[in-house]
């Protein structure tokens, strides 16, 4: 089994450091997630947690995953809520202009799978509100064979 973890960072010497102490061996590599350097159908699972936040348009990253991920495997994608409520949340504990950094709502991934036809199922945080109160959303899909 292959770990692989992209960012665009250029700290994977320090996150190689820091996963094994956890015990964990991965190969880092600093990429734009737009781009990724694989071939179609590579992995198994596609994890990205508190990242499609950060990034628009969220289709281009969305499919990227998607084209490297195999038929049979799935893809979570975990990210908080994004809106004024949530926002206001965030400054009141000290996160100030995070509507500059948290870009990309929940509803327009969603809307990304809509319009590629790809099936979803939610759950989040806390699992007791319904989806559009929960503070943090993930989205589990599974790429269907051909």
């Amino acid at each position: 089994q292959e770990l692989v973890g992209v960012d665009i960072h250029q700290k994977n010497e320090e996150v190689r450091h820091a996963l094994l102490g956890l015990g964990v061996t991965a190969n880092l590599l600093s990429q734009d997630a737009r781009r990724l350097p694989f071939d179609d159908a590579r992995f198994d699972i596609v994890l990205s947690f508190s990242f499609m936040e950060h990034v628009k348009p969220a289709d281009l990253f969305l499919s990227e995953m998607w084209r490297v991920l195999r038929p049979g495997g799935r893809m979570f994608i975990g990210m908080p809520m994004v809106n004024k409520i949530f926002n206001t949340f965030f400054q009141v504990i000290g996160y100030s202009g995070i509507e500059n950094h948290h870009v990309t709502s929940p509803s327009e991934v969603i809307e990304c799978f809509i319009r590629n036809r790809w099936s979803w199922q939610e759950t989040g945080l806390p699992s007791i509100f319904p989806s559009a109160l929960r503070i943090y959303r993930i989205f589990k899909l599974l790429k269907k064979a051909p």
